[in-house]
């Protein structure tokens, strides 16, 4: 997204934006406004803390949350031939902690796949904005210069 604060600084790179078709100019304006809401700042966390750089410090609270609730809890491991055959009981606790509880904040007690499925749909929709214009603002300008 940071691609999107550039252009929002570039006077050359608004005027690419406003020579590409209205859906593609709506995308870029919808982007700009996801910038700033709840579900755009937890798809950031998740990417910054978990997704591709998992962060040492909320791990270690993450397990330390775990233990404080079941000292003596005991997770299982499988492998197996195929990577779907493998499972890692404690990472799943501590994706869980993160994820779950830590980013979304969803509450001991709470159905966890109905609130889950709410956030997920609002990320997948920030998601579909960003490739609906970046496939589209391409499109056109690579069109445009042959």
């Amino acid at each position: 997204m940071s691609i999107i604060e550039e252009i929002k600084r570039s006077d050359r790179l608004r005027a690419c934006v406003r020579a590409t078709d209205r859906q593609t100019q709506q995308s870029y304006d919808a982007l700009l406004k996801i910038k700033s809401n709840k579900p755009f700042k937890l798809m950031k966390l998740i990417r910054n803390k978990v997704g591709f750089h998992y962060d040492p410090l909320w791990v270690r609270g993450a397990i330390e949350r775990i233990d404080g609730k079941d000292p003596d809890l005991l997770c299982t491991i499988s492998v197996g031939q195929e990577l779907l055959d493998w499972h890692f009981e404690a990472g799943g606790l501590v994706e869980d902690s993160l994820v779950v509880r830590q980013i979304f904040e969803i509450a001991d007690g709470t159905d966890v796949r109905v609130e889950t499925d709410k956030i997920l749909d609002n990320l997948h929709k920030i998601a579909a904005t960003f490739v609906d214009f970046a496939g589209y603002f391409i499109k056109y300008h690579a069109s445009a210069r042959r």
